[in-house]
Order: structure tokens, then C-alpha cells, then sequence
């Protein structure tokens, strides 16, 4: 299935209509952007939050099982981008986790890329300061429970195969 432009412009109808009816927020401007192999991204315009990115799942139509792995995925990234921002990590604010029936979508601040290269030593600074985070009871969403050392063995198990 692909993305196309009745698909994009029933997503921004609707992101809009949610925003704008039942969030009550000031959209100036609400724009696709670009789309993942799951998800499209649109760029707003709010009046009090500036711009703003929006990641919706766009494979509604496909079977139940990639709709619940989309929603968890805006769920992880929502939870885990709280806990860094948290933690003053340099990761965008989110600013609302939408789940309805209707439409889900994740709202979060806006980095625009500058294409500039990062040097080693500025990553290695972020990946040391990111392991030294509390973990604050933070799990891994849909992984029933288990352990950590589990997940990891199972998913190496599953890419070797």
C-alpha cells in the first residue's frame, strides 16, 4: 500500500479537525511534510507553541496488527522521550499523545536539520550523559514484562534466523 495524496489530505483534514474542535488549539498552518514506511509527517503552526511536528500512523487500512505496533511505537516514543527531556537530554518536548478511534498522532517541538556534521566527541558527551539517566521505573511498552537481558537475547535470536 502506498501513501497517497487523498490518503495525506484525509490525514491533515482530520489531524486538523482534532486539533483545531476537540484540543482547541490555534493552527495557522498545517502542511505534510514527508512519510516513513509506517508513518506521515506534518508541520504546523500554532499560534502559542510556534512549529510544531506531528507523526501519525498512515497504514490504517492494513491488518489490526500493524495499526497496535504503530500506536505502541507513538506510545515508546512519547515515554521515552519524556524521561530524556526529563533528564535534560536534547530531544524534542512532546507536547500531546493523541490515541482515539479515529486518529492517532504524536505532537512534539519541531528541529529543523542544518546538515551539519557532529563531531565524535559531542556524541560520545550525549551517549555517556544518556547512560547515566535513571532508569525511574521506565519499562519497555508491549514486551509483557520481561526482563531486559531477555528481550535483547530474543531479538538477536530472531535477526541471526
Amino acid at each position: 500500500m502506498r501513501l497517497t495524496n487523498n490518503k495525506i489530505e484525509k490525514l491533515r483534514r482530520t489531524i486538523f479537525n482534532v486539533l483545531q474542535n476537540v484540543l482547541h488549539w490555534q493552527i495557522e498552518e498545517l502542511k505534510f511534510i514527508d512519510n516513513g514506511v509506517n508513518n506521515a509527517v506534518f508541520l504546523i503552526k500554532e499560534k502559542n507553541s510556534g512549529m510544531l511536528a506531528i507523526r501519525t500512523p498512515w497504514r490504517t487500512e492494513d491488518n489490526l496488527n500493524d495499526i497496535n505496533l504503530s500506536v505502541r511505537s507513538l506510545k515508546k516514543e512519547s515515554l521515552i522521550s519524556d524521561h530524556c527531556y526529563k533528564y535534560k537530554i536534547p530531544v524534542p518536548k512532546v507536547h500531546k499523545l493523541y490515541l482515539s478511534d479515529e486518529i492517532n498522532f504524536l505532537v512534539s517541538d519541531f528541529v529543523s536539520g542544518d546538515n551539519k556534521e557532529i563531531p565524535s566527541f559531542d556524541i560520545g558527551q550525549l551517549t555517556s550523559k544518556l547512560h547515566k539517566i535513571p532508569l525511574d521505573n521506565l519499562s519497555i511498552i508491549g514486551q509483557h514484562e520481561r526482563p531486559l537481558t531477555n528481550i535483547i537475547s530474543h531479538r538477536i535470536t530472531e535477526r541471526v534466523n
